[in-house]
């Protein structure tokens, strides 16, 4: 009897053991770094695989949805729930994807294969678990999703990864994937590459030393390379130029290449022909159809055609956007990146338009010679006068180009044709972080705006560059914006340390109330009303005109909660008026104010929190002198009624409320329904796990945090695989005393142990 005879036969007498009785084993536990369940049996460390109810020694290695692994020195392949892709028989396996963003949800592998190794043979196997080919080929490469190269008598051809049959018999030295073209093939005849279609036709015959993708702004070509010496294909093969240049590289966004020959670049067409002649020593990428280009150690600018827009004589040249950062040729069509993933985020695609909005506007050229520097158009035209010694700093503001244009230790500011804004005649701070500080925008974009702030030394003001004039004078003073619409100037006052008075201004430039040493500070409550603070901490509510249209004497504190609320999140609460309502704190605990400034009380509590999406907590006095709690919607309406016990919002999901009566708990849904009734012992809910552990009669189970039991409280012990499906799957449950490996769909596997533990 021979040994692969002899380990089949060990295989057979041991997966009886898992039969349709439940086998017992001596310990199961779930491992921080494992996805299957270890097992103790024997004295033994294994790992269960739960679809094939077999036990294995280890995961030798993983990807994508496959995973290797082994069991008495053989080798098999699983998928990541443990159903068997390659039977445990083969001397090695070895596993191949092809990643393109993969870890993103909902995008699938371009191919996912499975190498099998057997007696110095090797075959294939798709991630689905079927046998593409035995292991009969003395090498495997996998080309692409499509075709896979088999090597036979020192010689490669390839087969078609769908079913294996041959398709180009085996006559290269080496095949591979084709960076050319990825539904072609690489192909190798000693040191020499060529490229041929999937079906075996050769497109370009195995003769280069060096084959490489070229691109131009609106196609693609092939740079190739033989005795020392480059030359141009298209796509199909066909030359469009001898190998004849020292170097070949495409342009940026332009449909020319550049050739070098005689230690000199130049251009030529797609077509073969000349366009620059090869006299320069540098040409750079060009962009918006202007390049660089540099000879003899100075710099010049040319068209597309050669013309010279920029002459030399310069020793330093830059392109730069409207804001000053250099900028590089458009990525070509044919090489735009692919996005992966989710949906970009609010902040990204604000991000992406903004690019977008600063790459529309006119770019500029950057010269130097010598300290002197200046900008010029994109015509060439110069935006400053020359000659001097200045240093001119772009931005944006409204969607327009400006500069601050510094000379010495003096700035002023100018416009895109370089007409004066500002004079020269203001002083940066020498406390840089007081540029930070003194000016704050309070999160507010006003990007899109006219406005910029003015430093003069250590004062400040606020400027409109569309009606060139002052919003605020330039002062000793800090102002803050706190909407779009109005600002906050406050400045210290004479002769005391640490004390400051504040006055709203608007955006036109009014003051809506002046300088008033008892106002602390102003607060946004809404569009156009303002909480005004004063020293004492006793709070008004003013409109956009400044007039008081509320006030309360036991009206103090802060604009941030009191009491009751209902948070958003860790990082937001319920803002004021965002229901209609503004809650009056301090001592009042039931009052409210709507956008007409008119009181609000609701009848029969002690106390309402803040308003947030229409709710709000409330608390009533019981018969037994305890607190009881619910929610009312804005109208005062009793969503649920002020009996529970207890009401906790949940942390990072908003929607939910956990609550609480006579020792049972429920969860509550701002949409005002029940999901879990108030029959629970306990309810369990972690942030970071899609389910919510719940208790009743203390039995443990699962539910979804939409209220849908997944498994019915019935269990003992329950114990989450945080390296399973969906950080959960599958769970450990204790029922009596026996343990289980239980799936989501409720099925029991057929193993069991009475110790929890595989240590």
């Amino acid at each position: 009897m021979n040994k692969r005879y002899l380990l089949l036969l060990y295989f057979m007498v041991h997966l009886s053991v898992f039969g349709q009785t439940p086998a017992v084993v001596d310990a199961i536990d779930f491992s921080s770094y494992e996805t299957f369940p270890e097992v103790q049996l024997d004295g033994k460390r294994y790992l269960y695989l739960p679809e094939a109810n077999l036990l294995i020694d280890k995961v030798e290695n993983s990807t994508g949805n496959m995973l290797s692994v082994i069991k008495d020195g053989m080798y098999g392949a699983v998928d990541k729930n443990g159903k068997i892709l390659a039977a445990i028989e083969y001397d090695g396996i070895e596993l191949k994807d092809e990643y393109k963003g993969q870890w993103y949800e909902g995008i699938s592998y371009d191919y996912e294969f499975i190498i099998t190794e057997k007696e110095g043979k090797y075959g294939v196997i798709n991630v689905k678990g079927r046998e593409i080919s035995p292991p009969q080929y003395d090498g495997i490469e996998i080309i692409n999703k499509d075709l896979i190269g088999v090597k036979q008598h020192g010689k490669w051809g390839w087969t078609a990864a769908e079913d294996g049959h041959v398709i180009q018999q085996p006559i290269y030295d080496e095949v591979r994937k084709c960076y050319l073209n990825d539904k072609c093939v690489a192909i190798y005849l000693g040191d020499k590459q060529g490229m041929a279609k999937a079906d075996g036709t050769v497109i370009i015959p195995p003769k280069y030393v060096f084959l490489s993708n070229l691109y131009t702004h609106s196609a693609s070509y092939i740079a190739c390379s033989e005795n020392g010496l480059y030359g141009v294909l298209d796509q199909g093969g066909k030359a469009l130029t001898s190998t004849q240049f020292e170097a070949v590289s495409s342009l940026g966004d332009i449909d020319l290449i550049k050739v070098k020959q005689g230690g000199k670049f130049g251009t030529i067409n797609t077509q073969g022909n000349w366009i620059i002649p090869a006299e320069y020593d540098k040409i750079d990428d060009f962009v918006k159809r202007l390049a660089i280009v540099a000879k003899d150690g100075k710099q010049a600018v040319v068209d597309s055609s050669g013309k010279l827009l920029v002459p030399f004589g310069y020793d330093e040249i830059e392109f730069q956007d409207a804001e000053g950062q250099p900028v590089f040729p458009a990525a070509a069509a044919v090489m735009a990146p692919i996005s992966y993933g989710a949906e970009p985020s609010e902040v990204a695609l604000k991000e992406q338009a903004k690019r977008k909005a600063i790459a529309a506007l006119p770019y500029t050229i950057y010269v130097q010679r010598g300290e002197q520097s200046n900008r010029l158009d994109w015509f060439g035209k110069p935006i400053f006068p020359p000659n001097q010694l200045l240093t001119t700093d772009p931005f944006i503001q409204g969607g327009k180009t400006y500069y601050r244009v510094f000379t010495k230790d003096l700035y002023g500011v100018y416009d895109a044709e370089g007409e004066e804004i500002l004079p020269t005649k203001y002083h940066l701070p020498q406390d840089q972080y007081a540029m930070t500080t003194d000016y704050n925008l309070g999160g507010i974009d006003l990007s899109d705006s006219s406005f910029i702030p003015v430093y003069d030394g250590e004062k400040l003001g606020l400027f409109n560059l569309v009606q060139k004039s002052f919003i605020v004078p330039v002062a000793d003073q800090k102002i803050s914006w706190i909407n779009r619409h109005y600002l906050v100037v406050t400045r210290k006052l004479q002769d005391m340390d640490y004390a400051y008075e504040a006055a709203l201004y608007n955006s036109e430039g009014q003051c809506v109330r002046g300088f008033d040493a008892n106002v602390y500070d102003y607060h946004p409550v809404s569009e156009n009303f303002f909480l005004l603070e004063r020293e004492d901490q006793s709070l008004q509510l003013i409109n956009g005109d400044g007039k008081v249209v509320y006030e309360n004497p036991s009206w103090k504190g802060s604009l941030r909660k009191q009491g009751f609320s209902l948070p958003i999140n860790e990082n937001q609460d319920a803002v004021p008026f965002e229901s209609g309502l503004l809650k009056i704190s301090g001592d009042q605990h039931n009052l409210f104010i709507d956008l007409q400034a008119r009181e609000r009380r609701f009848a029969g509590y002690t106390a309402v929190g803040n308003f947030y999406k229409g709710l709000a907590f409330v608390v009533k006095k019981a018969e037994d002198g305890k607190d009881r709690y619910g929610v009312i919607n804005k109208d005062g309406k009793e969503l649920i009624p002020a009996k529970l016990e207890q009401i906790n919002t949940v942390y990072d999901h908003p929607n939910l409320l956990l609550v609480r009566q006579d020792n049972q708990y429920g969860l509550w849904s701002r949409e005002g329904k029940f999901l879990l009734n108030l029959e629970y012992d306990d309810i369990e809910i972690n942030s970071s796990q899609r389910y919510v552990r719940i208790v009743k009669n203390g039995k443990i189970g699962l539910a979804t945090k939409d209220g849908e039991i997944v498994l019915a409280p019935k269990y003992d012990e329950l114990f989450v695989n945080y390296e399973g499906d969906e950080h959960t799957w599958r769970v450990l449950v204790k029922e009596r005393e026996w343990y289980h490996i239980v799936a989501k769909d409720g099925t029991i596997y057929p193993i069991k142990t009475q110790k929890k533990g595989a240590y």
